[in-house]
């Protein structure tokens, strides 16, 4: 949906999974192997350089539990798109920071993607927005103040 709309996106895979074969496999037979690239494992250095290149975050996963790759994805100003059926949303605002999906809904994911990545102006505004949630709730001060708290140091 994403590449019929926006002919030239790419989707870039970070890390190792046993999953990758039957992605390979599923890119290969939908015809857009070649706008898919598998990174596997990365170093720091070239996961900060992938952000700084990347124009959206999206992970539409039915399992994550907090979700640190979202709040990883903000500090470095992407607008993220998770699903409604994981913790994303204790992350992601939707509509402000980026976008929540029901989890298995390609039609939605793609929509969220595509419409991001056709409006740059709104994508900015979300990822900027993003990192101002990612340095107010999730840097080190706020979880110093709220682990101090919890252990009733403070």
């Amino acid at each position: 949906e994403v590449r019929r709309r926006m002919p030239d996106a790419m989707l870039w895979i970070v890390g190792e999974g046993d999953d990758e074969a039957r992605l390979r496999s599923l890119a290969s037979d939908r015809g857009v192997g070649g706008a898919v690239r598998f990174h596997g494992r990365v170093s720091d250095a070239e996961l900060g350089d992938l952000y700084q290149r990347a124009s959206v975050f999206a992970m539409p996963s039915r399992r994550e539990g907090f979700g640190l790759v979202y709040a990883e994805a903000m500090w470095h100003g992407l607008p993220c798109i998770g699903s409604t059926l994981d913790a994303a949303g204790q992350v992601i605002v939707d509509g402000e920071t980026g976008c929540l999906v029901p989890y298995a809904d390609p039609r939605a994911t793609g929509d969220a993607v595509a419409s991001l990545l056709a409006n740059p102006v709104r994508a900015r505004a979300f990822g900027e927005a993003g990192r101002r949630r990612a340095r107010e709730h999730f840097g080190y001060e706020r979880f110093r103040r709220d682990l101090l708290a919890a252990l009733d140091l403070a």
